[in-house]
């Protein structure tokens, strides 16, 4: 199947190939593979995607997922679960929110919001500008631009800008 467009109220189950999917209604991706996905209704991917732009809506990249390139989470809300992956650069901003039991590669949050949850690994840098907490891991540096980072998992090294704060309960 080529590029397709779904509309509100309209469902789209793929466990084939997909090429780029606009989504206003529900998308489901089993087993298969979509090009970039944009989505404004609500969507699952157990499958592949070749990436995610979320400007509003619900998005879960569930056990088994993969989304190669980069996600982008302006508004509503992604899920990143269990055993799911994320392979390029996550990117937050606007009011998204991105919730993570999974891996990440990297994450830069301008805006909303990001939660890192016990179980999940950010394998890359962290970086943030907003108030947030992570319960998880972040292999790579995590760098506090502005606002409050709560820790309670694990950090790498971390760079604290001039009027920022990073509270550790533990390393």
């Amino acid at each position: 199947l080529g590029a397709a467009t779904i509309a509100t109220g309209a469902t789209l189950s793929s466990s084939t190939t997909v090429g780029a999917v606009t989504n206003a209604g529900t998308l489901t991706v089993s087993d298969g593979t979509a090009g970039a996905v944009t989505n404004t209704g609500t969507a699952s991917n157990a499958g592949t995607v070749a990436s995610l732009n979320n400007t509003s809506g619900t998005f879960t990249n569930q056990l088994d997922g993969v989304i190669s390139g980069a996600v982008g989470v302006s508004d509503g809300t992604v899920v990143n679960a269990t055993g799911a992956e994320m392979q390029g650069l996550a990117t937050v901003s606007g009011t998204g929110t991105l919730r993570n039991s999974g891996e990440l590669a990297s994450v830069s949050v301008t805006g909303g919001t990001f939660e890192n949850q016990s179980g999940g690994e950010v394998q890359g840098t962290l970086t943030t500008s907003v108030n947030l907490t992570n319960a998880g891991s972040v292999a790579g540096e995590t760098t506090v631009n502005a606002g409050t980072l709560t820790n309670t998992g694990s950090l790498g090294a971390a760079t604290i800008a001039t009027g920022a704060t990073l509270s550790s309960s533990t390393t």
